[in-house]
């Protein structure tokens, strides 16, 4: 009777060690991030005096869902606050874009399952609509300076591009863990402001840190 009652318990060990390791494999985990954005301007023939950055904060929500080969799928949702800077006649003057932002990343992890540290590198596609655009700095020589048309008219008050990048996820304890992150991306729809041939687009490099729980669905 004994040894039945081992063999038993050994088996349902043996049961939550196989789901454990299922669940280290493959999953849906949530979790919350933020940080900071770099961001600027490109522009072929651009009709300020000159571009500089802006530094913004950006922050919000992921879900992943990651299969057993160490490949997953994270769409996001993001609020993201990009803009740059001008040379404006009186000084510089800063252009406050902000978005709420969807990206959908495929995710790569590294290396073997089961260590604490897994890096991991991604790309994938953003799509973003304009929440608030305005203006600071010194704006007294611009004409219409309390409106954010006085720089960007004529923008499409929507973005999208590609996004790629890397990251590291950490294991804390029990399901959570910690995730540091850093990307770039590129907007390829939005924001065309000048004449036809000047093709103005956003650049941003983002540093995130969140928290996220594993489900194990």
């Amino acid at each position: 009777m004994g040894c039945r009652r081992t063999a038993a318990a050994l088996a349902v060990v043996a049961a939550i060690g196989s789901r454990a390791d299922a669940v280290g494999q493959s999953g849906i985990s949530v979790g919350v991030k933020g940080g900071l954005n770099i961001a600027d301007v490109s522009s072929r023939q651009f009709g300020f005096g000159g571009v500089g950055t802006r530094n913004a904060w950006l922050g919000g929500a992921f879900i992943t869902f990651m299969g057993d080969a160490n490949v997953g799928v994270q769409p996001e949702l993001l609020y993201t606050r990009k803009g740059f800077a001008a040379l404006v006649p009186d000084g510089t003057a800063a252009v406050e874009l902000d978005y709420v932002e969807i990206p959908v990343l495929v995710r790569f992890r590294v290396g073997p399952e089961g260590r604490r540290v897994r890096p991991a590198v991604f790309g994938g596609l953003f799509l973003a609509l304009e929440a608030g655009c305005s203006l600071s700095g010194q704006l007294a020589g611009l004409e219409g300076s309390s409106d954010c048309e006085a720089l960007v008219a004529g923008r499409g008050e929507m973005d999208g591009g590609f996004v790629v990048g890397a990251g590291v996820d950490i294991g804390l304890r029990d399901r959570l863990f910690l995730l540091l992150d850093a990307r770039y991306s590129h907007g390829i729809l939005n924001i065309d402001w000048q004449e036809e041939s000047d093709k103005v687009s956003s650049r941003v490099w983002s540093f995130m840190v969140g928290a996220g729980l594993l489900l194990g669905f």
